[in-house]
């Protein structure tokens, strides 16, 4: 079997590999929104540093009480918790409130 892997990477017909993680992954991934809160003229400040964070996926700004809100992804819930502290710590950054996602309604249904 592994010979016949190997011609076929040198006839080109494979050109790659990719790896697809089954649910027992996904399962131990933490995510989490955050609502952030600025301080007048803080808000360029505050998104710049909130860029810097690796567990960032994604950064909106929002109308309401609110001025941000930010989506965490954490390998498990004690980075999680770190990361949002850090979050409230940054400087211009007024109140946050946290919702920790905990299923994907759509990718769960049943056609």
């Amino acid at each position: 079997m592994q010979e016949h892997i190997k011609t076929l990477e040198r006839r080109d017909v494979i050109r790659g590999y990719t790896v697809v993680l089954g649910q027992g992954h996904q399962s131990r991934y933490v995510a989490a929104q955050v609502m952030i809160a600025v301080e007048a003229n803080q808000s360029a400040f505050v998104v710049n540093r909130l860029k810097k964070f690796r567990e960032l996926d994604s950064l909106y700004s929002i109308s309401g009480q609110y001025d941000l809100l930010a989506q965490i992804g954490c390998d498990k819930t004690e980075t999680l918790d770190a990361v949002l502290d850090t979050i409230a710590a940054v400087p211009g950054v007024h109140k946050t409130l946290s919702s920790i996602l905990l299923s994907d309604k759509l990718a769960n249904t049943v056609s």
